[in-house]
């Protein structure tokens, strides 16, 4: 197990084990009893996350700057030709040493059921067809997986960070995107919960944590304390492993 996976164990068992010992101490009064829930508490929920973990579909995870790179590359695609999309593609397998797969770049329109079909009929059989698009409707997913040949539908996302980013080859950029004036809920989500926010958030809520044992009115700042070890807990699942499709 690598040194980071430790570290995220340990930070998220201490915050689990602090929030359950917290709020169960106002409700028993047996010391013992209290610590013992609470560490049951932290092993089932810790297990809650491994499992969640496993089930989640990894995704790399991009910062604000790439996420807007993403969408400015994927505007491009749209108005680049399919034959240059193809070039663009073939010259970053062969700078990530794979071999040019079937591959049909669709970034220009939305991809239907038609469309799957049509990839089928121009593809040699035996092979894997891979469909790049920058995002896919769940009937077009669902298609695709109920059919008896190997399809694999990559979003823009996946085109992004997994084939682009790790080759360094992009379109050239000729059309422009207008600058957000404001924070969507998901750049602002990005911003709140990241790994480097989880020790601050964990410090003070420490602090407001022994604060509450010398002042009046005590549960206020253990109402505090206890969103701030909560932001701390969601930014350590927040980030997720990368995972290779092709």
């Amino acid at each position: 197990m690598r040194i980071a996976s430790v570290s995220n164990l340990f930070a998220r068992s201490f915050i689990i084990f602090v929030l359950a010992y917290l709020w169960l101490s106002f409700y028993l009064r047996s010391l013992i009893l209290v610590f013992c829930i609470s560490f049951l508490i932290m092993l089932v929920v810790n297990y809650v996350f491994i499992l969640l973990g496993k089930r989640k579909k990894s995704r790399a995870a991009l910062t604000r700057k790439q996420h807007q790179h993403m969408n400015q590359i994927m505007l491009q695609l749209k108005f680049t030709s399919r034959e240059n999309a193809r070039k663009l593609f073939g010259r970053a397998f062969s700078v990530l040493g794979k071999d040019v797969p079937t591959f049909y770049p669709l970034f220009n329109i939305n991809v239907t059921t038609a469309d799957i079909i049509k990839c089928m009929r121009y593809a040699r059989k035996g092979t894997t067809i891979y469909i790049a698009s920058e995002s896919f409707t769940s009937d077009v997913i669902a298609f695709a997986a109920s059919l008896d040949r190997d399809i694999k539908l990559l979003d823009g996302h996946t085109v992004y960070s997994q084939i682009l980013c790790p080759a360094d080859i992009f379109p050239e950029i000729t059309v422009g995107l207008k600058s957000k004036k404001r924070l969507t809920l998901s750049e602002l989500r990005q911003i709140i919960f990241t790994r480097a926010k989880v020790r601050p958030y964990i410090i003070i809520g420490l602090v407001i944590l022994l604060t509450s044992f010398i002042v009046r009115f005590n549960i206020y700042y253990i109402i505090v304390a206890t969103v701030l070890f909560s932001f701390a807990l969601v930014s350590l699942f927040a980030v997720n492993s990368r995972h290779d499709i092709i």
